[in-house]
């Protein structure tokens, strides 16, 4: 048996960076998912193929392996939060958190803010559909499942009739595992994307960017906002007491907020890394802290090692379907040099069926760039994004 073992949850593209930077520091790296054909298990030393939540399972197959893990991480994902707790606490890995059912479950989060009088929309939690005739939070409403992400059944009313609201408390609840659906006021305003390193209960990484969306559910469009475009001071005080009033010690935060009169409204928040590379490779480039090895560093408990040493200018473009049809192709006439601050990742598949729906799912690729100055990031974005072409097969 090796004695340095490390295990990622789950398996996706996102977790591969994790899995490479283990292994430049001498672990195994053991990976839990329940696809079979999930892509990072080409790069793991041990493969274990069980729903994230089979504890059983998962500890039979290590046991079976003779592997036991110096930590689980869980990257990118909300599913992966509580699994990776509970396993690190089974092996007396990790620290005892009251809170952590708060990082997976809104409702959970709303009545913790609430009660720690941390500002939080107006909100009420169904189990049922008769509960629709007791609900008062607005004019303007979300409701939202309690434990999913990435925009999977959310329906925002700005008219409010029962036909409207049953139609959208079922598409809620279809898409919740536990069940549960959060209505909540809708709070006007711009929507940023907080992007955060906490060591100590302090904040050692901190990245704001700006959200443009898709009917008010999906990003197409994030950008970095430098400390003279937005309160950071403030917003540092806020977040350190937040991880505080929720005992989260260390690691990534992926925080959604508004702010409005000066007070930061939190819709959503997650011990865990952005998607789409956000995690990977746009705080990166942007803050040159490398999120990956600081995570790395306090599961594993050493000395964190990473610092935050400048600041860039940054996007990321999110390409979606312009009509519904097949995808045949995504190309682009830009030619990315080496070590060019430009990135484009494809995420379809040749042969792909799409529709204009608004879900991350339906995002097809990224364009990341990265300048000095506003007008030099606008500049590249622009030559980027004309060079791309989308053809639908006929």
């Amino acid at each position: 048996m090796s004695k340095k073992w490390v295990t990622v949850i789950p398996g996706g593209n996102e977790v591969i960076p994790t899995i490479n930077e283990l292994k430049k520091l001498g672990y195994k790296v053991a990976c839990i998912d329940q696809n079979p054909n999930a892509i990072a298990f080409s790069h793991c030393d041990l493969s274990i193929i069980s729903p994230l939540t089979d504890f059983e399972k998962i500890l039979y197959l290590l046991k079976s392996e003779d592997v036991s893990p110096e930590c689980f991480i869980p990257i990118v994902s909300d599913k992966a939060i509580l699994p990776a707790y509970m396993l690190n606490m089974l092996f007396n890995k990790g620290k005892k958190n009251d809170h952590i059912l708060a990082f997976y479950s809104k409702s959970v989060l709303r009545n913790t803010l609430h009660k720690n009088k941390l500002p939080t929309p107006k909100y009420s939690i169904l189990t049922e559909k008769k509960q629709l005739s007791k609900i008062d939070v607005g004019s303007k409403i979300i409701l939202k499942p309690d434990d999913s992400s990435g925009s999977r059944g959310i329906s925002i009313l700005e008219t409010i009739s029962k036909n409207k609201l049953e139609e959208a408390f079922d598409h809620a609840i279809a898409n919740s595992s536990n069940k549960k659906v959060i209505i909540e006021e809708y709070i006007s305003g711009e929507e940023f994307m907080i992007d955060c390193f906490i060591h100590a209960h302090k904040v050692k990484a901190l990245l704001v960017s700006q959200k443009k969306k898709i009917q008010d559910k999906v990003s197409y469009l994030i950008y970095t906002l430098n400390k003279e475009e937005f309160p950071y001071k403030k917003l540092n005080t806020f977040i350190e007491k937040l991880t505080k009033v929720m005992d989260y010690q260390q690691g990534p935060l992926h925080i959604e907020v508004k702010h409005k009169d000066g007070i930061f409204y939190i819709l959503d928040l997650a011990a865990r890394g952005g998607g789409f590379g956000v995690y990977n490779y746009y705080v990166h480039k942007a803050l040159n802290f490398n999120f990956v090895k600081a995570t790395i560093d306090v599961f594993l408990n050493k000395k964190l090692s990473q610092k935050n040493t400048k600041y860039r200018e940054g996007l990321i473009y999110f390409l979606t379907p312009s009509k519904k049809g097949v995808i045949d192709s995504i190309t682009s006439a830009y030619t990315v040099k080496k070590n060019e601050d430009v990135r484009i990742d494809y995420y379809y598949k040749k042969g792909q069926q799409v529709t204009t729906d608004v879900n991350d799912g339906n995002r097809l690729a990224g364009i990341y760039c990265f300048a000095d100055t506003k007008k030099e990031l606008n500049e590249l974005f622009e030559k980027v994004k004309k060079s791309i072409t989308i053809k639908y097969s006929k």
